[in-house]
């Protein structure tokens, strides 16, 4: 409708120009005639001129209602990328504790033997000192034996140490070295599953990133190989092989089980927050999805899962395949 009268508006305005334009002598000899000319356009002019103002207003009107929607709208994603930040932290905090629970065990578990060798020798050695039987023979293996044990005891300290210390700033850590660290904290997890634990691991892997969390990432994925292996029926051997290597500038790392595989109905699944097979009180279900969360948004990398074989002294096992690819940077 509105179109329709700004039409007929111009068409009449255009046939009032040309009616002057064909009459301009007699209008210019008639005063009548002369302000029946200035009249309707003068009032034309000023009726645009209103028309024009209103619509100047309407227009500043809906640009203020977008920026303030546009505004509305930043503040809204600022907040809730807060909120997720807030989240993912928490999420990490969960996944550290739950490994400082194993973490813990593990120590338990890995300090009985040797505090029970020292305790021992150490028995013996008063015990055939208040005999009077004690040889220098004696006593210096004896001697040996408590110094040695007392180093694997330190040497668990510092591995643990490192596993829990925050790190405060990205470095550049040796891959390899990582990787033993991380076996050494899990092997009497393997020992009491009766899990033999074989690499291939590739020398000189230069990986950049908080080194902390990258030891948690292998701790996760191991752990889940671990704990699939323990409900393994079958009577062949219990194997996990990790192996490393590089494929154009990205460090590869494959961590595979001989375990039952994973279902393909929740393959999809696994790294989403919370999803667990697990009892209750055995698992969190953050443990992948905080994996996930490091390798992508703090390595740059990535993270595949699937089931897959793979090759060990010519002997070829079936199980789940992790598959992490991480940029090197020199």
């Amino acid at each position: 409708m509105k179109k329709r009268k700004n039409t007929y508006f111009i068409l009449s305005l255009s046939l009032y120009i040309l009616t002057l334009i064909l009459f301009q002598k007699e209008i210019a000899h008639n005063t009548f005639l002369f302000f029946v000319a200035i009249l309707p356009p003068l009032f034309s002019t000023i009726f645009l001129f209103l028309k024009l103002k209103k619509l100047y207003k309407q227009v500043n009107l809906h640009t203020k209602s977008l920026t303030h929607s546009n505004f509305a709208l930043q503040e809204q994603v600022k907040k809730e990328i807060e909120k997720n930040e807030q989240r993912n932290k928490m999420l990490l905090h969960q996944s550290k504790m739950a490994a400082m629970g194993e973490m813990i065990s593990n120590i338990a578990h890995q300090w009985r033997q040797p505090l029970s060798a020292i305790s021992t020798a150490a028995s013996a050695m008063k015990l055939q000192k208040e005999l009077k039987i004690l040889s220098d023979e004696t006593f210096d293996y004896s001697y040996e034996m408590i110094m040695k044990n007392s180093e694997f005891l330190s040497e668990t300290i510092n591995s643990f140490r490192d596993f829990f210390v925050m790190d405060k700033e990205k470095t550049h850590f040796d891959l390899k070295e990582t990787i033993n660290r991380n076996s050494d904290l899990i092997n009497n997890r393997l020992i009491e599953n009766n899990i033999k634990l074989h690499s291939s691991l590739e020398e000189n892997i230069q990986l950049y990133g908080y080194k902390n969390e990258f030891m948690q990432v292998i701790i996760n994925i191991l752990n889940n190989a671990i704990d699939a292996l323990k409900v393994k029926s079958v009577k062949e051997s219990k194997i996990i092989f990790i192996e490393t290597y590089m494929q154009n500038n990205n460090a590869i790392i494959l961590i595979c089980d001989n375990g039952d595989g994973i279902k393909e109905s929740i393959k999809e699944k696994i790294f989403e927050p919370y999803f667990t097979t697990k009892h209750q009180a055995q698992g969190t279900g953050i443990g992948l999805y905080m994996t996930q969360e490091i390798l992508v948004n703090h390595m740059n990398g990535s993270i595949e899962c699937n089931n897959a074989t793979f090759v060990l002294n010519e002997k070829e096992y079936f199980g789940a395949q992790f598959k992490l690819s991480i940029p090197v940077t020199h």
